[in-house]
């Protein structure tokens, strides 16, 4: 009976211990999660200052012109605000489908440098000799041919706004193929590949933008600037189609920058599942 009993008795101390480990831990865990809540809460004033004093937020500077700053009525401001947000998700959805091809393009692009790293090409030969010898060669040769029948219409195609004015004719003139070296293969195709790169950024910017200020006015302006300051290829070096290695990020490029206005809180952005996809990819 003794044992029993004693039995009994650690068994109840031992649930009181667990009982008394368990409320303890529940009180760590909450005074951790009010600790989360409050730096977010805090995370999201300071954000708030920032916007509110002129400055960029998440690197993209503000409009210099509202288009409702002319509407004196708050519910009309509120339309026109409204208008800007429908009429900027429908670009932005034009965006992520350029984005998407341009990724295809990468891929082809890709592929062409894993062969030419392993076959030469290159020489005295003019292109029609060189292209009747590569099909010669073997199945990789041909397929470094049909690569190059795939890329070059996407190589000289106008750009959708998303590359710098120096890149665009780089691009117009710019074809991987057999009749050139393999380092100038190299540096054409890493600029295919840093240009769609680029289409999935635009997206990215003009989406930060229009959340940021209700609208998409003056986006693609901000953005001529900063890719004609940040080419992807290296200006000195047009022949080569060597890589800017200068080349800043545009959250990096306008960080600092400010307009001296305050857009003010623009209204939600409808969620869309294809920017949600794309914009994954900067997490």
């Amino acid at each position: 009976p003794d044992a029993v009993a004693t039995d009994k008795r650690q068994r109840e101390e031992g649930a009181a211990n667990r009982d008394t480990q368990r409320r303890g831990q529940d009180l760590i865990d909450k005074r951790a999660r009010e600790k989360l809540e409050a730096d977010r809460a805090k995370e999201q004033r300071e954000a708030g200052q920032d916007q509110s004093s002129g400055g960029p937020v998440l690197g993209v500077p503000v409009p210099t012109v509202l288009p409702w700053a002319n509407q004196s009525n708050p519910r009309d401001q509120n339309k026109v605000k409204q208008q800007e947000i429908a009429r900027g998700a429908k670009e932005i959805e034009k965006d992520t489908d350029a984005a998407r091809k341009e990724a295809n393009t990468a891929q082809q692009a890709k592929r062409f440098i894993e062969i030419n790293a392993k076959r030469p090409t290159g020489g005295l030969m003019d292109r029609v000799a060189l292209t009747r010898w590569a099909q010669g060669l073997g199945a990789e040769y041909a397929e470094l041919e049909a690569i190059t029948a795939r890329l070059a219409p996407a190589m000289r195609e106008p750009g959708s706004g998303s590359t710098s004015d120096f890149d665009g004719k780089q691009f117009e003139r710019a074809t991987v193929g057999v009749d050139k070296k393999r380092l100038t293969n190299e540096n054409i195709a890493k600029g295919m590949i840093a240009r769609a790169e680029l289409s999935q950024e635009y997206a990215d910017f003009r989406q930060t933008y229009l959340e940021q200020n209700g609208t998409l006015q003056g986006a693609d302006r901000y953005w001529k600037q900063y890719t004609n300051a940040n080419p992807i290829f290296d200006p000195k070096k047009t022949d080569s189609y060597e890589l800017n290695k200068a080349r800043k990020p545009w959250t990096e490029y306008f960080k600092g920058k400010t307009t001296g206005r305050t857009p003010g809180a623009a209204p939600a952005l409808p969620a869309s599942p294809d920017l949600d996809a794309i914009l994954n990819k900067y997490k």
